[in-house]
């Protein structure tokens, strides 16, 4: 059986085409197909002046680029980093030319500006920071009723994911604190947290100082307003309350927030002193030290001083008399976590040192010693506690008298003036709790430099300070007179050097005139009849009339530094007179001299 013929129908016709192709001429529009729907709308268009952007912009202040604060503001929250940029300088240009847009949209302008504190870009968080810093914040001073939204915004950036962003957020604060000292107090127990969970890492910031040095010297510059600052409100409120409610004497103070600060700074008092062992076991410290090192140790050692200050005067002063345990037992957590950084003082170097980093090292042990002055002032140290750290820190603080740290002269002076003089006002209270053995080694040195320290220097004013408080408030009495004949010494030998040292300033600063003084009249007035003391204050009679007049041979008046003196010193000069227990006749016409001349000019 064969194989089917195919049909012949289906056979191809060699000259056919499936597809025909239509020629085109080109540029030619193709008629549309036959099942096509027409999808054109027609309508008349609607133009409204409003839609016009030129004619909105008439008399409207305006960027480089013509765009309004109002659009400029709405390109803050855009997606694009370059779009937020370009808007923040645009408003920073704007505000330069345009200043009165500021007084008028501040609210709205801050508004739209704090939430870019936590952005992700750095190049816009610093953009920002400069236009706070001049454009914005110098003339809104008066106006701090933007301080609480900005804090805001300030604390959420604070508590970030992005390291970065948290590091900005505490320059954006210490910023507003710049301009606006009084807005930390009302915050300070949540920017001291803030402070410690971020100093609680301080080890990975010690390998980065300068951000380190960043945090730091912000956190120094709270804790310096806080004591300030706290006592500025409290007197405004007192002085409120008092109006209202005048019939109470005494009004009660926000101990509250007192006291949850308190809390803070005991928990922030350990982990500065961690950051002080970490920069001394991580090489920072010895065989030398640098100076981004040094100033991060510095600022470590102020906030340190700060916080023990507050701390001390609050706990001792402010708890009632029922809270004693928890004084004592506040004093004792203090102390021993101090006790940890005295084991590294004195800092030294294990090197041939430079007369800078001999500059550096002494003044971190001055601040050591700051510190623990201030403990001692207010704590009785007691046992091994004492006698472990006393005998270094006396031994520093008679060298430093001495001029013993540096064989240069002028560069003793240098340090005195720089460093010493901030350990001279907690002087008279260490020195005078002594034994009689310590005691007077360092009444020696104080005497001996107060003798050749310069006449109007800073260190030579710390010094009349420093003897101010040290004369005894009840010596007038013979019998409680209890005073030890080596210290009436020092006293004598201080008393002699006044009258030299208030002809030497003359009337070219009245201040230190009259510092001395009433350091002169206190030592007359409180100094008891033929004493020591009383027998050389009338002996300083005759040194005294050359401060008045004296009278020439030829009867020629030489008239001294009383007659071009302020009435201020006038009236001091005048109080020293009433403790002579007689004056003389020569000191009584050199006044007179004085007193006619003053008639005869007027």
């Amino acid at each position: 059986m064969g194989r089917p013929k195919k049909n012949a129908s289906k056979k191809k016709n060699p000259g056919s085409i499936d597809f025909k192709k239509i020629k085109r001429k080109v540029g030619r529009k193709l008629p549309p197909p036959t099942n096509s729907t027409d999808t054109q709308i027609r309508s008349k268009a609607i133009v409204l002046p409003e839609q016009s952007m030129l004619s909105n912009r008439t008399g409207m202040a305006v960027s480089r680029k013509g765009l309004t604060l109002k659009e400029l503001l709405q390109q803050t929250s855009h997606h694009n980093a370059k779009t937020r940029k370009s808007a923040l300088l645009g408003i920073s240009d704007l505000l330069k030319k345009n200043p009165s847009e500021l007084k008028t949209h501040r609210k709205v302008i801050m508004e739209k500006l704090c939430q870019l504190i936590s952005d992700g870009d750095k190049s816009i968080r610093q953009i920002l920071f400069n236009l706070l810093k001049k454009s914005i914040f110098p003339v809104s001073k008066e106006d701090a009723s933007i301080i609480p939204l900005t804090m805001a915004y300030v604390f959420n950036a604070m508590t970030h994911l992005v390291l970065d962003i948290r590091l900005s957020a505490f320059n954006f604060f210490d910023l507003i604190v710049a301009f606006y000292p009084s807005s930390f107090y009302p915050y300070s127990d949540q920017i001291i947290d803030n402070y410690m969970h971020i100093l609680q890492n301080s080890q990975t910031y010690i390998q980065d100082r300068v951000i380190f040095k960043s945090i730091i010297g912000g956190l120094e510059r709270c804790l310096c307003l806080l004591s300030r600052e706290k006592e500025n409100t409290r007197y405004k409120e007192l002085g409120l309350k008092k109006a209202l409610f005048a019939y109470k004497e005494e009004v009660p103070r926000d101990q509250r927030r007192i006291n949850s600060v308190i809390l803070k700074l005991k928990k922030l008092l350990p982990i500065l002193v961690i950051c002080i062992q970490e920069f001394a076991s991580s090489n920072h410290i010895t065989p030398t030290i640098d100076g981004i090192s040094f100033s991060c140790i510095l600022c470590i050692l102020q906030c340190i001083k700060e916080a023990v200050c507050f701390l001390l005067t609050e706990i001792n002063q402010y708890c009632s008399s029922d809270l004693w345990q928890f004084r004592a037992d506040s004093n004792k957590s203090i102390m021993c976590i101090l006790i940890k950084l005295w084991q590294y003082f004195p800092f030294r170097s294990t090197q041939q040192m430079t007369e800078k980093e001999d500059e550096r090292y002494y003044a971190l042990n001055t601040w050591i010693t700051e510190i623990y002055m201030h403990i001692t002032n207010k704590i009785n140290l007691t046992g091994a506690q004492k006698e472990n750290s006393k005998e270094r820190f006396l031994k520093f603080l008679e060298d430093s008298l001495n001029g013993q740290f540096c064989s240069d002269c002028h560069t003793n002076h240098i340090f005195q003036d720089k460093y010493l003089v901030s350990i001279l006002p907690l002087f008279p209270g260490f020195v005078l709790d002594l034994e009689c053995g310590w005691k007077n080694c360092l009444l020696e040195a104080f005497t001996s430099v107060f003798q050749d320290c310069k006449l109007e220097s800073k260190f030579n004013l710390a010094c009349l300070s420093a003897i101010e408080d040290m004369i005894p408030c009840n010596s007038h009495d013979p019998s409680s007179d209890i005073i030890s004949p080596d210290y009436q010494h020092y006293q004598i030998l201080w008393l002699k050097k006044l009258p030299s040292s208030l002809l030497l300033a003359g009337d070219t600063n009245p201040s230190f005139s009259k510092k001395i003084l009433i350091v002169m009249r206190k030592m007359g007035q409180r100094c008891f009849a033929e004493s020591s003391i009383d027998i050389e204050y009338n002996n300083l009679q005759n040194q005294f009339m050359e401060f008045f007049c004296t009278i020439g041979d030829d009867d020629s008046k030489n008239y001294g530094p009383f007659y071009k003196l302020p009435e201020d010193c006038q009236a001091q000069a005048m109080y020293c007179l009433a403790y002579f227990s007689k004056l003389n006749f020569d000191v009584l016409r050199s006044m007179l001299y004085c007193c006619l001349c003053e008639i005869a000019n007027l």
